[in-house]
């Protein structure tokens, strides 16, 4: 569609990169060409049904001794890499923001690649986002009213529908890329 890797440099990546009047003219010639290939939908056109978005209020959580140990490791390393290696510092602060991120939904040290259950209240207890999300639901579970639950790791998908399962008696139904689309499989999408 975008023709070869040379081509493409020649009608587009090297007039972009120069700018000007030719960058406009072939930034609109490639989105002309990428537009019919992105397919982008919006509640209002799926599913009419669904109530309104809620607005969501963020809230401060505090971390666990855990959860600051391994934030302060974390930044050590960053020392230790950048010192080391200036050239790819950035890459080094992509990575540690991604170890932050992680840190907060699971402070495991064994981390999110091996889930290994551990005892619900003593998890909980180094997990105060896990408690923070299983106290919510049982509020939303009180009002009889049901709850989708994002995750943006397939590991923490897993990790979320062990303890969901742990608290409410029920195996929450993950769906991502590794859920089939066929009607006929045991966990399918639609």
């Amino acid at each position: 569609l975008l023709g070869a890797l040379n081509e493409f440099g020649k009608v587009f990546g090297r007039p972009i990169e120069v700018g000007g009047e030719q960058a406009d003219s072939a930034r609109r010639r490639l989105q002309a060409i990428i537009d019919p290939q992105v397919i982008r939908r919006t509640k209002v056109d799926v599913a009419k049904d669904l109530p309104r978005k809620i607005d969501v209020t963020p809230c401060a959580m505090p971390m666990s001794q855990e959860q600051r140990d391994l934030y302060v490791n974390g930044v050590r390393l960053l020392a230790m890499a950048s010192s080391h290696d200036e050239a790819d510092l950035k890459v080094h602060h992509l990575g540690l923001l991604a170890h932050f991120r992680l840190v907060c939904a699971d402070p495991r040290q064994y981390g999110i690649q091996s889930f290994v259950p551990e005892e619900h209240l003593g998890y909980l207890q180094r997990s105060p986002k896990m408690a923070w999300l299983l106290a919510t639901l049982r509020t939303i579970k009180a009002k009889s009213e049901k709850v989708l639950v994002f995750a943006e790791h397939r590991d923490i998908q897993r990790l979320l529908q062990h303890y969901i399962a742990n608290e409410f008696g029920f195996r929450p139904t993950i769906v991502n890329g590794d859920t089939s689309v066929s009607v006929k499989a045991a966990q399918s999408r639609k």
